[in-house]
């Protein structure tokens, strides 16, 4: 076995949820073993799932316009 059973306490959605229809959710906090028992996921580890989510679901190269 892989240690206890990890289940999403809390989540958030992606912040380009309305403009893009994504469905993406972030897991920030963890019901680890039981109901009783939460760990909250580390501030750098929250920022880097989202960086990496942005940049290979959302970036597009934006068009250079010549007047």
């Amino acid at each position: 076995m892989n240690g206890p059973e990890r289940r999403p306490h809390l989540r958030r959605p992606c912040p380009l949820r309305e403009q893009d229809g994504c469905d993406w959710w972030q897991v920030t906090s963890w019901f680890v073993g039981g109901p009783d028992t939460t760990e909250a996921v580390s501030p750098w580890r929250l920022r880097a799932e989202a960086e990496q989510h942005l940049l290979t679901v959302h970036y597009r190269v934006s068009p250079t316009i010549f007047t």
